[in-house]
C-alpha cells in the first residue's frame, strides 16, 4: 500500500488528512503530497504495535492485514479498512460486521468519502464501546503471552521434544513440500505423455468392475450362455410338431372295415405303449394350441382339447 501507491491516491488521503482537527502519524514513501496538511507527519517505517497501544490513538487506517487487525483488536481501536487482496477482504468484512469499523475501496474513494468515514469513526461512540469490549474479552486469558511462551518451552524439554507435536511436513523433501511431484503429474497430462486420458481409464475402470476385464468378450459370453436355453425351447417346439403329425397321420386310416376296427383294437390292446405315445402326443398337441392361442392374444374357452380342431 506504501509503495505502490501512485500519486493521485496518495493526494487523496493527504487532502482527507488535512480536513481533520486530529494529529495524524502516516508511513508514507515516495514524493510529498502537495495537498498535505500541517497536522500530517510522514515517516517510513513507525512501531505499529506501540502506536495503536497509546492511549490518544483513536483510529487505525489499515488495508486489513491480520497482524494489523489483531494488534488494533488488543489495543480495543476502531479502524477504517481499505482491503487489496488475499484476505484483507475478508478481514475488513469480520471487522464491519464485527462494529470495529467501515470499509472503503481504495481505488475509487474520493477525498469527501474518506474524510466523512474517518469522522464517523471518530465520533461515532458505538465503534469505540465495541472495540473495547472486544479488546477486553480478547485479554482474557489464563496466561499472559509471556507466561504461555515460557510454559510452551519448559513443556518441549520435559517431554524430550513432544514428536507427537511436529508438522510432518519438516519430514517431507524438498520436491513434495512445493508440490513439484503434482506439478509434474499435471504436466504430463496436459503434453499427453500418458498414453491414455484419465477420462479413458476411468471408463476403463468401470466396465471392468461392471463387466470383468473385456466387456465385449463378457457379453458374448452372456449370450453363448442364453444360447441354450433358446435351443432347448426350439427343441420342445420340434417336438410338439412331430407329435401332431402323427395324430393327423393316426385320423387319416380308413375306419369303414371291422377288420381296420378290430386291427386297430388289437393294437392298443396288444400294445400298451403305442396307445400311450398316441395320447401323450395328443396331450402335447393340445397343450401347443393353448400355447399359441396365449401367444396370439386369444384365449380359447371353449374348452374344445379335440385335437381334430386344429387341423
Amino acid at each position: 500500500m506504501v509503495k505502490r501507491m501512485t500519486m493521485e491516491r496518495a493526494e487523496v488521503m493527504a487532502a482527507a488528512f488535512a480536513r481533520l482537527r486530529q494529529k495524524v502519524v502516516w508511513r508514507y514513501t515516495g514524493d510529498k503530497p502537495t495537498s498535505l496538511g500541517n497536522n500530517t507527519k510522514l515517516v517510513a517505517w513507525l512501531p505499529q504495535n506501540d502506536l495503536l497501544g497509546h492511549p490518544k490513538t483513536r483510529a487505525f487506517i489499515t488495508h486489513a492485514g491480520s497482524n494489523g487487525i489483531c494488534e488494533a483488536l488488543q489495543h480495543g481501536v476502531s479502524m477504517v479498512c481499505m482491503p487489496f487482496f488475499g484476505d484483507q477482504p475478508a478481514n475488513a468484512a469480520r471487522v464491519v460486521a464485527r462494529g470495529l469499523g467501515v470499509k472503503l475501496d481504495f481505488s475509487t474513494v474520493t477525498v469527501d468519502e474518506f474524510h466523512r468515514a474517518i469522522v464517523h469513526v471518530l465520533t461515532n461512540i458505538s465503534y469505540r464501546e465495541t472495540a473495547a469490549r472486544l479488546s477486553r474479552l480478547h485479554r482474557d486469558q489464563p496466561q499472559s503471552p509471556m507466561e504461555r511462551a515460557v510454559w510452551w518451552v519448559e513443556n518441549v524439554i520435559k517431554h524430550g521434544g513432544l514428536p507427537h507435536l511436529r508438522a510432518r511436513a519438516v519430514e517431507l523433501p524438498w520436491y513434495q513440500y512445493y508440490l513439484l511431484d503434482v506439478a509434474v503429474f499435471l504436466l504430463a497430462g496436459w503434453t499427453d505423455v500418458i498414453p491414455e486420458s484419465a477420462e479413458q481409464k476411468v471408463i476403463d475402470l468401470v466396465n471392468d468392475g461392471l463387466y470383468g476385464a473385456d466387456p465385449q468378450e463378457n457379453y458374448r459370453g452372456k449370450k453363448a450362455k442364453a444360447g441354450p436355453a433358446v435351443s432347448t425351447a426350439s427343441q420342445n417346439d420340434t417336438t410338439a410338431i412331430h407329435n401332431a403329425d402323427i395324430i393327423n397321420n393316426h385320423q387319416q386310416q380308413p375306419a369303414d372295415t371291422e377288420a381296420d376296427d378290430s386291427l386297430s383294437e388289437d393294437t392298443d390292446c396288444n400294445n400298451p405303449g403305442l396307445t400311450d405315445n398316441v395320447m401323450y402326443a395328443r396331450d402335447n398337441h393340445a397343450a401347443m394350441g393353448d400355447n399359441q392361442n396365449t401367444k396370439d392374444g386369444n384365449f380359447n374357452d371353449t374348452g374344445d382339447n379335440d385335437p381334430a380342431n386344429h387341423n
